[in-house]
């Protein structure tokens, strides 16, 4: 095995695992902030605000009450974090593939022909 590849393998590893890291660090944020009772108190508060507003034709803009009892992030990062982490990878290795095609065709030497 060539060492670029090898260089290139360990690049995509250490990516793969930055997203599995942060996805990690994100889930354990949105629980920490977004699943306390304080946080769950200030959601209900700013849904019934939106309520009020939405019966109150004075208002400048249209809103909607949010259907979720729970705060989105910790939806998110809950119910649909293997999702959101499997399209992260999917879509993350999709780019590093072809920008690593398009790095190695760059450092290809330019063979110029004289006929």
């Amino acid at each position: 095995m060539k060492l670029s590849n090898i260089i290139w393998l360990i690049l995509y590893l250490l990516m793969i695992a930055a997203i599995v890291i942060g996805f990690q660090r994100g889930r354990k944020f949105a629980v920490e902030r977004y699943g306390s009772d304080t946080a769950q108190e200030n959601w209900d508060s700013w849904r019934s605000d939106v309520k009020e507003m939405d019966q109150e034709k004075n208002s400048p803009t249209e809103r909607r009450v949010p259907k979720s009892p729970t705060p989105p992030m910790l939806v998110l990062m809950g119910d649909y974090y293997w999702s959101c982490m499997v399209f992260s990878i999917v879509l993350s290795s999709a780019l590093f593939m072809t920008t690593m095609f398009v790095a190695k065709g760059a450092m290809k030497p330019t063979v110029i022909r004289e006929d």
